[in-house]
Order: C-alpha cells, then sequence, then structure tokens
C-alpha cells in the first residue's frame, strides 16, 4: 500500500526495506525453523548482506548454473549436507526459477523447508510447479490482494478486475489486454 509519506507513490527503496523487514515475521509464521537462508540469483531487489543481517541468519548464493572458472562453485557460501534452508525470492510467477534453487540445494544435502516471498501472482502454472516439486511458499503479498487494493484506492477501474484476472489466467492470451483508454 501506499506510504504516508506521499499517497500515491512509495520508492523502490521504501519497498525493498518495508519488504525485507517483514521476511523475518513471515518466516516464523510459516514455522519454518532453519539453520540457513539462502537466495537464488534472480534476488536482485536488496543487498543480500543486508537480508542476512535483518534475518541474523547466514546466507548462501545459488547460481544459475555453476561458474566456468575459479571453484566452479553453484552455490556459493557454507552449506553442510543435512542443513535447514529457506529459499528467499523476490517475485514469484510460474515457480521454476526458486524451484531450480530448491532442486539444487537438495542434490547439495540440504533440507529445504520451504521458500518465503515477496510477492507471487497465484498463476496456476506456479502453483501446479511448487507442488510436483513438494514446496511450499508463504508470500508477503500476492496478485488478488494488489488488484484488491489497486481497485479500492482508485489505481484501476472496477471493470478492469476481470481483464486482470484472464491475465494471471493465462499471461499468453493477449486478449486480456483490450482497449487501452
Amino acid at each position: 500500500k501506499p506510504t504516508n509519506r506521499h499517497p500515491k507513490r512509495v520508492s523502490v527503496e521504501e519497498l525493498v526495506n518495508d519488504s525485507l523487514s517483514l521476511i523475518r515475521p513471515l518466516l516464523r509464521k510459516s514455522n519454518f525453523r532453519l539453520d540457513q537462508k539462502l537466495e537464488s540469483d534472480l534476488f536482485i531487489f536488496a543487498d543480500r548482506d543486508q537480508l542476512a543481517d535483518i534475518l541474523g541468519l547466514p546466507m548462501c548464493y545459488v547460481r544459475s548454473s555453476a561458474k566456468d572458472h575459479g571453484r566452479t562453485n553453484r552455490i556459493e557460501g557454507r552449506l553442510e549436507r543435512g542443513q535447514k534452508a529457506v529459499v528467499i525470492e523476490d517475485l514469484i510467477s510460474t515457480g521454476d526459477s526458486c524451484i531450480e534453487v530448491v532442486k539444487a540445494l537438495r542434490e547439495a544435502g540440504a533440507e529445504v523447508l520451504g521458500i518465503a516471498s515477496i510477492f507471487t501472482y497465484g498463476m496456476q502454472t506456479g502453483l501446479d510447479h511448487l507442488r510436483e516439486a513438494e514446496v511450499r511458499n508463504h508470500s508477503l503479498s500476492n496478485f488478488d490482494t494488489l488488484v484488491e487494493v489497486a481497485a479500492e484506492q482508485g489505481y484501476i477501474r472496477p471493470e478492469d478486475i476481470e481483464r486482470l484476472m484472464a491475465f494471471r489466467a493465462n499471461p499468453r492470451d493477449e486478449s486480456w489486454i483490450g482497449t487501452i483508454r
């Protein structure tokens, strides 16, 4: 939601700081009992050290593929077999990128407790992929809430809600775009 500092705008810095500060209670609410917090290489919103400091936990970084130089690690940081981990993600749409991180961690011997994300679209494809990977996501916010608040605060018209839900149901079908006014 917009902040009191300006009724219509939220800076990226405010969004990041607010979101990061909410990750800790989200992890508690989700009953994750973890030793380690991990991030995918797609978590670009904030300095990873800042997030680790906020959570008070060590962190690892999971690359989309192993480096082609140095130690050729895919996972940077200390991760021991059997260690508990939660993947922190900024945005989940199809779930593919965070599921790749979960797979890499499991292959390395980690016990992945789940995913904590800032936002999820709640796309059926993403929900199916998470279920198939046997991993659950706890998110700070979602597309339904975004649309609801946007309508309540006059950012979108009530008739736009159906079109936005059509986008979520099938983003590849561009008929939801309709006439832009």
